[in-house]
């Protein structure tokens, strides 16, 4: 079995590229779905049996269920527009401006044709001319503005996928997977090993096979072919250290009871040493 995580590792660069393009959760676990999706064909064409595909894609499908679940959280990106009001907009005043040059001139020009006192009045008309055009001149600096509120900044908070982060947890989730398939394939040849011991000098394959032929051949009697069949059969079983046991009434323990039209030996029990090998079939 090929390890997926060495599988991965041949499309790491499409794998990361595609990550960093990611700008949400949902575009990053896509990417990542869709990897698991090659994975899974590549895996299953590697098993070593048919068992060890069907267990390999039950925890290659668990982990990619889980997949939207997983943790993309990486660079916090923070967005502001700013915005004011509907007002509007506001400069320096220039009719003020106007208004305090002339009220200031004319002032001046009073001030300086007074020369008496029969003109004090318009003396004092001329120092108020000249004051109210200092404060209209003041008065039309007004720095430039809005007249409207201005409003609180919008702001969109994004929080980009980490790529390399991602990358390495799914990496790590399926040297995980890798390490379960490879003990569960270690235990089922194990297995196999201890009941091939258990069988003797048959294999479990080969149990099936001689019980098949050996019922066909009872089926069709003991004369003519049947009959050189069956002794070919127990002949080279015997070589193997195998002996075909007969039902007589008295060795039930050896067989699986079944009713027939005709009682007898339907299949004869295999034995190896004292040991059954495979349950014979009877009729009683």
């Amino acid at each position: 079995m090929e390890e997926t995580r060495k599988l991965l590792e041949q499309d790491k660069d499409r794998v990361l590229g595609r990550l960093s393009s990611a700008e949400n959760q949902e575009q990053a676990a896509a990417v990542l779905d869709e990897e698991m999706g090659r994975l899974l064909v590549k895996a299953e064409e590697s098993a070593s049996s048919p068992k060890g595909a069907r267990s390999l894609r039950r925890m290659l499908l668990a982990v990619r269920y889980a997949l939207p679940m997983i943790d993309t959280a990486g660079e916090v990106r923070i967005y502001e527009r700013r915005d004011f009001g509907s007002g509007k907009e506001t400069g320096r005043n220039t009719t003020l401006l106007a208004a305090g040059a002339i009220c200031l001139l004319a002032g001046i020009v009073i001030l300086l044709l007074t020369a008496g006192p029969v003109m004090r009045l318009l003396s004092i008309l001329g120092v108020a001319l000249a004051a109210a055009g200092f404060v209209l001149a003041v008065l039309s600096g007004k720095p430039k503005g809005r007249s409207g509120k201005k409003k609180d900044p919008d702001r969109q908070i994004r929080v980009m996928p980490d790529a390399k982060g991602l990358y390495h947890k799914f990496s790590m989730t399926l040297a995980s997977v890798d390490a379960m398939a490879l003990e569960e394939e270690n235990e089922e040849a194990a297995r196999e090993e201890e009941m091939e011991d258990d069988n003797g000098p048959l294999g479990a394959e080969e149990l099936r096979f001689f019980g098949e032929l050996l019922e066909l051949i009872y089926a069709e009697g003991a004369e003519g072919t049947s009959g050189e069949a069956l002794a070919s059969v127990r002949y080279y079983l015997h070589l193997r250290g195998v002996d075909l046991t007969d039902y007589d009434g008295t060795n039930e323990v050896l067989f699986d009871m079944m009713p027939s039209a005709v009682s007898g030996t339907l299949r004869p029990a295999l034995v190896s040493d004292g040991k059954v090998l495979a349950r014979g079939l009877a009729a009683p």
